[in-house]
């Protein structure tokens, strides 16, 4: 979670607990971040640099540009794999 941008409609993520065995629940918001911009806080992470992967999900990705910005400090080239899953 800490090297991955996530974009998507969820407000928790599931973490490996701090033992190693099982799993936890976790809020996605930062302390301080409020939820409404829980996703411009990871665009903004992505943009700068701070983290390499994007993922994004339709729930998180309306309006949002991931391109290459003179404006930002990431200026690596970009990599876009767009998949739809099926839902049933």
């Amino acid at each position: 979670a800490e090297h991955v941008a996530e974009m998507t409609g969820r407000s928790k993520r599931m973490l490996k607990a701090s033992g190693g065995s099982g799993y936890v629940l976790c809020s996605r918001a930062e302390r301080g971040t409020p939820a409404s911009r829980i996703n411009l806080a990871e665009r903004k992470r992505f943009q700068s640099g701070e983290k390499l992967i994007a993922i994004l999900s339709d729930a998180g990705a309306t309006g949002v540009s991931l391109h290459a910005d003179k404006n930002e400090a990431n200026q690596r080239r970009r990599v876009h794999i767009t998949l739809e899953l099926a839902w049933s």
